[in-house]
């Protein structure tokens, strides 16, 4: 039980710190190697796009949080979403026909994707 509350009380503080107001701080978690994949889902909303591009990077990301990065607005967060190793063949396909040319370039450079 304590583990159980231990682990609640880790996830809850990784939590804070991603609605926290400092930009910086939600960066610096979403490039943490540990399991946080709630506040990715948070972060994933971010209004700042480094944010967004930190969660899109991040190796424990989840192939939905990838799927909405990959339709932000920011071309940035789109490529980042590209550069992941989750990326699913179908979501490289997708972005590999983004209309910016630096996101097509990063979903056909992830080696996933058939040559055709």
């Amino acid at each position: 039980m304590v583990i159980d509350n231990t682990v609640r009380s880790e996830h809850n503080a990784l939590i804070a710190v991603a609605v926290a107001e400092d930009p910086r701080a939600r960066e610096i978690l979403a490039t943490l190697d540990e399991d946080s994949v709630g506040a990715l889902i948070v972060l994933s909303r971010h209004r700042n796009d480094m944010v967004r591009l930190a969660v899109a990077r991040h190796p424990q990301a989840p192939l939905g949080v990838l799927e909405a990065l990959a339709k932000d607005k920011s071309a940035l967060v789109r490529a980042g979403s590209a550069s992941s190793p989750a990326a699913s063949v179908e979501l490289l396909e997708a972005l590999a026909r983004d209309r910016d040319p630096m996101v097509r370039s990063k979903a056909m450079e992830h080696g996933a994707i058939p040559i055709r």
